[in-house]
């Protein structure tokens, strides 16, 4: 999904549209 964004928060994979 190319509206899907990968960000790191606290050390942790959060998706975020």
């Amino acid at each position: 999904n190319p509206c899907v964004q990968k960000e790191f928060r606290n050390s942790n994979p959060v998706l975020e549209i």
